[in-house]
């Protein structure tokens, strides 16, 4: 089994020869990273020449693809119930296994259940996806309504931003004893704090 700082150096000289080799497919990262998760000593240089997939027959463990995907194995087993993903094979004793199509797909699914798309939306986006008749407005909908969604919330962390900022600013001019300086604070805190809650309850009439 290789080190942590083994391992980051090998991943900087892989990238090295994967760019070189216009090797882009996520697959010959996944590759990479299991066979050394599993002590798996390679040529680099063979690696990056050679194809871009895993094996085929390479049955990985929930462990692994949580592992891979970067989704806990408890949220890989939610998604599976909530009909997110499809339904995980499992061998004779009931052991779920994954293949490499199966960890693609669960990279995807991270990546988009990473910009906080509630799980209904992630449900629809992600089944239409995999059918041969997705309609491409839907999915953009859905896109778009998940944007709009985090365009507020980049909104409602400025104005926090602004109004901690503002309290700073009175605990300092507290500390001065100034009361032009206290009371110039005390209108960025009142300012902030109206403006904060007014979005606030923008945000909430939004939700419901």
């Amino acid at each position: 089994m290789v080190g942590v700082a083994q391992l980051v150096e090998h991943l900087i000289v892989v990238q090295e020869v994967a760019c070189s080799s216009h090797v882009a497919h996520p697959r010959f990262w996944l590759r990479f990273l299991y066979n050394q998760s599993m002590g798996i000593s390679r040529n680099l240089h063979s690696s990056a020449s050679s194809s871009t997939r895993l094996s085929s027959s390479a049955h990985m463990s929930i462990a692994e693809a949580s592992a891979l995907s970067g989704l806990h194995a408890s949220t890989i087993r939610f998604y599976e119930k909530e009909h997110v993903i499809p339904p995980v094979r499992r061998d004779e004793i009931g052991h779920r296994y994954f293949t490499s199509d199966d960890i693609d797909r669960l990279m995807g699914v991270a990546c988009v259940a990473a910009t906080g798309m509630p799980l209904a939306d992630l449900r629809r986006y992600l089944t239409a996806a995999q059918s041969k008749s997705v309609d491409p407005e839907n999915q953009k909908q859905l896109l778009e309504s998940q944007l709009s969604s985090i365009e507020r919330e980049q909104a409602v962390a400025r104005l926090r931003k602004k109004f901690v900022k503002a309290k700073i600013e009175y605990w300092d001019a507290m500390k001065t004893h100034s009361e032009q300086a206290i009371k110039t604070a005390l209108m960025h805190v009142h300012a902030a704090e109206s403006q904060l809650m007014r979005m606030l309850v923008s945000a909430d009439k939004t939700k419901k």
